[in-house]
């Protein structure tokens, strides 16, 4: 006959004893963790508002002796943070355009001469650009849009 106790006392030692192999068997939680004393910020877009309408100042001389349309841009509002400035003129409807080049951030040198027999109408386009430096990412503003015609 077997003295009561001695069976649940022998029953707890083997569970803290299961509990104990458990825990010292099990595989155990590694974290590494690394730390700075600064953090990098970095962009990826930006918003550019369009060229203002004023102080903008495109205009178009038209030789009829000739049929060609000169078209100079004198003028453009400056966008904040732009850095470069595109020209863009398109002929009649085409989507497409003529002509592209880089404003900078004076005005046209040199117009756009070209010949008006296929259309008397253009479409001349200014846009702000933020070109980031030692990138390829440009950002670009909605276009300041001007018709033409002769």
């Amino acid at each position: 006959m077997s003295r009561p106790g001695i069976g649940s006392a022998a029953r707890a030692v083997g569970v803290v004893l299961c509990l104990i192999l458990a825990l010292t068997l099990a595989p155990a939680a590694n974290a590494s963790f690394t730390g700075t004393g600064q953090a990098a910020t970095s962009y990826s877009t930006a918003t550019l508002l369009a060229p203002a309408e004023q102080p903008t100042n495109v205009t178009i001389t038209c030789d009829v002796l000739l049929l060609r349309a000169t078209i100079t841009v004198k003028n453009y509002g400056h966008v904040a943070n732009a850095n470069y400035y595109e020209l863009k003129i398109f002929s009649g409807t085409n989507p497409s355009p003529v002509y592209t080049a880089e404003l900078g951030q004076q005005p046209a040198k040199s117009p756009y001469t070209t010949s008006y027999l296929l259309s008397d109408t253009w479409r001349v386009e200014i846009r702000g650009q933020y070109k980031v430096p030692n990138s390829t990412n440009i950002w670009t503003s909605p276009p300041l849009t001007r018709t033409l015609s002769c």
